[in-house]
């Protein structure tokens, strides 16, 4: 169902998302880092490296896995910079990722 819904929105779902990555719950944070990922747009990649630095791991962790599944250089070298996260679960799904 989210994939049927990026296809259609396209590239324009990336910037609302982006938004949510600043929502106040964490939880919408996560979601929103989990669908960019799954958009595969490099559009997304400066809001996911920003959410690197959310104050929850989950919302870090989903970044992570979403900046993997984009790919490219610029994805790269975020996940390289998050390989020293706080959190260990978080570090090492960088470490991976990257």
């Amino acid at each position: 169902m989210v994939h049927a819904a990026l296809d259609q929105l396209g590239e324009a779902a990336i910037e609302p998302l982006g938004c949510a990555l600043h929502d106040f719950s964490w939880a919408i944070r996560q979601q929103a880092a989990e669908i960019l990922g799954m958009s595969g747009s490099r559009k997304a990649i400066p809001e996911l490296s920003h959410a690197l630095q959310d104050t929850h791991a989950e919302v870090r962790f989903a970044a992570i896995s979403a900046l993997h599944n984009i790919g490219g250089i610029e994805a790269q070298r975020a996940l390289k910079m998050a390989e020293n996260d706080g959190d260990e679960r978080v570090g090492a799904l960088a470490k991976r990722a990257h």
